[in-house]
């Protein structure tokens, strides 16, 4: 630009919405007089060139500049100010729902520990207190007791007696167990991608990437999908179906798309041939299409001419003034002069609804309309296009004229059908999601009618249920199955109003719901509404692939990103990153369901290995005048957890599969839909953890089952001798029970192990083979006298000690065998897997 140029600009504060914009610039230039003023600049001007060059010239974030020379830019907002990072929001860590019921389990059990030994510490006061004198061989003197700090000294060993109710190691174990699951997950080559670039003569591979290992089991609790549009349900590429060319308008239709456009040409040194670069999907492929149809395509092109190459044939066209496309006029058109006749003409093209008022009275509306009609049923999105021809006076200034003024009796040339294809096996995804329970929602920033194609064509919305489009405040509930169409703007209008129509939930019993002219912040503003009021005891799960769906993946219980076209910053934010959406049926149906489920019994029976093993000693010490004293020696209660029980039930959350992964592509071969299952999984399993699964049920089991290990032990075996007559006494059932636990909580994972592999065998075994010769070796090196070593020995020798433990084991297991076959063959017969 020659000469000087004075800069005055006004802005407003960083402002969060994406269609608000006001500002006021008093702009002098040295050598252009008729620029020089003040502008008001608004959010259409600031979009869209309306008035003059000057917002013309405006560009956005990561637009990309070729074919200039020199800028000159004047850099509104950047950084964190920028609209884009206000919508961004702000990380929050994610906790799955089932880690905060272990939380409540773990805070339940923390107060049984607490409890109990309160309760211990003042039946021993108790007991001091009536019976010391009679203790004259403990306390020789009496009086010099402390009750009190004898009490404090009670109650700490009472926690640490009890201490094994709060399994500490399940967070650790279960981390380990997340840790090969990630793996198992990213290692699936059923959730991966193979791209071909024959152009380029090499191929890549993209799988899923797990990014969050806290949210494994959350994949299994999903009632909740948020979806975008482009480039996640569908291919973010559009086809050319056909072209619907009126009264033999061929030539003027191709010219129509070759002049009305926003499309730059891209000449690069690197490639043989130039490229089409514009904001609009639709253009370039129109353009692309006519290039390879061979009809023609652009030769040149700047901000004033452009040259076309048509039949071989050259055709120069100035470019007078162009009147952008708006949301709200829904068409484009452009006043173009051919340097040839100097005639000059006005190309339009735009909606349906847009450019068939304008046309000339003797064109038949209805029979055009049918053939759009036809194109729209068939989901295609469809273009008009009209041109007339225009007398203006060669002097006319071009910036002052209105488009309502020329834009009248208008020639329809005709229409194009192009189709935004679906992503491979949407439409089945979709409904197998449904089919498990699941709400689906459509939030994109695409116009009502695109939006609501697409939601036809991938099953969203259906024939036989009725289409709501909310408009205003007045809405009664339909008979019949329904879905529901809004806008992004009124959908926020209503939440801050809080009208009727959320209070009574009723977007909770549509079928669907779609949301159009959805910003990013308006993305995360629904995913919250969905994630607080609709969803309060399940999961949320928002799924995009672009830029403007961070702040939604980010608000969601769990965000997945896939991996697009345009880049991949959802994928970078997400917890979970898959290169296409049929992956995301595969991450929950089999990997989130497995995992979830398997993790449900991996807490019960962790639960009931700790549990029981302090239970016991509150037994033991009913018996012995609350003493505090411990029924096991030093090592077998510090070796009990991470060592003897630990490896084989981490084996079990981690690599069990109740249905094996092998009938991947052969889902025919289960008596089962996978997607009721999942919903069975999900309702029945996962959801009933806490109550009434643990607190009415597996609860009462680990009670019962400590008191029936201990007393039975006691009872049978308090009398047993050695070979030299000597009474073992507590030794005899301190070791039955040491080697009941470790034995009944394996068996406990051996049956509900589902698919048995050389792995679990291997984990089992080692869990064996480590048990027993440490127990042995370590019994051998205990400090103390060789009497109490060889009565361990002595009683592992008799037969009474593996029947007792025999009888107990079996009995329980037998039990606990029955409580699993009523779960599967009663409640849910249709879902038992016969191994």
């Amino acid at each position: 630009m020659q000469g000087d140029c004075i800069w005055d600009m006004t802005i407003p504060p960083p402002e969060k919405s994406i269609y608000y914009f006001k500002a006021a610039a008093k702009v002098s230039f040295s050598d252009r007089d008729k620029l020089n003023g003040n502008y008001d600049i608004s959010y259409e001007q600031f979009i869209h060139s309306v008035r003059n060059s000057l917002s013309d010239n405006i560009i956005h974030q990561s637009t990309i500049i070729r074919n200039t020379g020199e800028i000159i830019a004047l850099l509104l907002y950047c950084g964190s100010e920028t609209k884009v990072q206000l919508n961004q929001g702000k990380y929050t860590f994610k906790q799955s729902q089932t880690e905060k019921k272990l939380n409540i389990v773990l805070f339940i059990n923390v107060i049984l520990m607490v409890c109990l030994s309160a309760l211990m510490t003042g039946l021993n006061h108790n007991f001091l207190q009536n019976r010391i004198s009679q203790l004259w061989y403990i306390y020789p003197d009496s009086r010099e007791i402390n009750l009190p700090a004898q009490s404090l000294a009670t109650f700490a060993t009472f926690a640490i007696l009890f201490n094994r109710l709060i399994p500490i190691s399940i967070a650790i174990a279960l981390e380990v167990a997340r840790f090969f699951f990630f793996n198992l997950v990213q290692s699936d080559f059923e959730m991966a991608q193979f791209i071909d670039n024959q152009q380029k003569r090499d191929f890549s591979f993209t799988t899923c990437k797990v990014q969050n290992l806290n949210l494994h089991e959350e994949l299994g609790q999903v009632r909740y999908i948020l979806c975008d549009k482009t480039g996640t349900l569908t291919q973010n590429e559009l086809i050319v179906r056909d072209i619907l060319v009126c009264s033999n308008l061929e030539a003027q239709i191709n010219r129509c798309i070759m002049l009305c456009h926003k499309c730059s040409l891209i000449n690069s040194t690197m490639e043989q041939e130039s490229k089409y670069c514009g904001e609009s999907q639709d253009e370039i492929t129109l353009l692309y299409h006519l290039k390879t149809q061979r009809i023609s395509q652009i030769s040149y092109r700047d901000s004033q001419l452009i040259e076309i190459d048509m039949y071989s044939s050259i055709e120069k066209y100035e470019i007078l003034r162009t009147f952008e496309f708006t949301s709200e006029r829904k068409l484009m058109s452009v006043i173009v002069q051919n340097l040839k006749d100097q005639k000059v003409y006005l190309f339009i093209k735009g909606a349906d609804s847009a450019v068939l008022p304008f046309v000339n009275e003797s064109i038949d509306k209805q029979s055009v309309q049918q053939m759009l009609n036809i194109e729209s049923k068939k989901g295609h999105r469809t273009l008009v296009f009209a041109m007339r021809e225009l007398f203006l006076h060669k002097d006319e200034d071009m910036l002052e004229i209105r488009e309502s003024d020329i834009l009248n009796d208008l020639i329809i040339l005709g229409a194009s059908s192009m189709e935004d294809l679906l992503q491979d096996s949407v439409f089945d995804c979709i409904q197998d999601f449904m089919a498990a329970g699941i709400n689906v929602w459509m939030l994109t920033g695409d116009k009502l009618e695109t939006s609501l194609e697409i939601a036809r064509s991938c099953g969203l919305i259906t024939q036989n249920e009725e289409l709501i489009e909310l408009t205003d405040d007045t809405f009664q509930m339909p008979a019949a199955k329904f879905s529901i169409s809004i806008c992004g703007e009124y959908f926020q209008k209503l939440l801050h109003e809080q009208t009727e129509l959320f209070s009574d939930n009723i977007l909770k019993f549509a079928s669907s719901v779609v949301v159009n002219r959805c910003s990013p912040g308006q993305k995360a503003m629904i995913t919250s509404y969905v994630k607080e009021k609709l969803c309060k005891q399940g999961t949320t799960l928002a799924i995009g692939d672009g830029g403007n769906d961070i702040n939604m993946i980010q608000t969601a219980h769990i965000g997945i990103g896939v991996f697009g076209k345009e880049g991949n910053q959802a994928a970078t934010y997400s917890d979970f990153a898959i290169p296409k959406f049929k992956a995301l049926r595969r991450l929950l149906f089999w990997h989130g369901r497995s995992f979830g489920y398997h993790l449900t019994g991996y807490v019960k029976m962790f639960m009931f290995k700790n549990m029981t093993f302090g239970l016991v000693q509150l037994f033991q010490n009913l018996k012995t005048g609350f003493s505090g004293s411990t029924l096991f020696v030093d090592f077998e209660y510090g070796l009990y957890d991470p060592l003897m029980t630990v490896v084989y039930i981490t084996n079990y959350c981690a690599f069990d599969q109740d249905i094996p992964f092998q009938v991947t592509n052969i889902e025919s071969k289960l008596k089962f839909k996978l997607s009721q299952y999942y919903r069975y999984c999900r309702d029945e399993i996962q959801e009933k953890m806490l109550f009434p699964q643990y607190t009415l049920f597996w609860l009462p089991y680990i009670i019962l089952s400590s008191a029936f290990i201990y007393y039975i032990s006691e009872s049978t075996l308090c009398g047993v001798s050695d070979q030299s007559g000597r009474i073992t006494g507590f030794i005899s059932w301190s070791s039955a029970i040491y080697f009941c636990l470790p034995i009944m909580h394996s068996m406990q994972v051996l049956i509900a192990f589902r698919n048995h592999t050389l792995w679990t065998f291997a984990a089992l075994a080692f869990q064996v083979v480590v048990f027993f010769p440490v127990s042995l070796t370590l019994n051998e090196l205990t400090p103390g006298s060789e009497k109490y070593r060889s009565m361990y020995l002595e009683i592992m020798s008799q037969e009474l000690f593996w029947l007792v433990l025999f009888f107990m084991c079996s009995t329980l297991l037998l039990l606990k065998y029955g409580l699993d076959c009523y779960n599967q063959l009663i409640k849910a017969p249709q879902y038992t897997l016969i191994q």
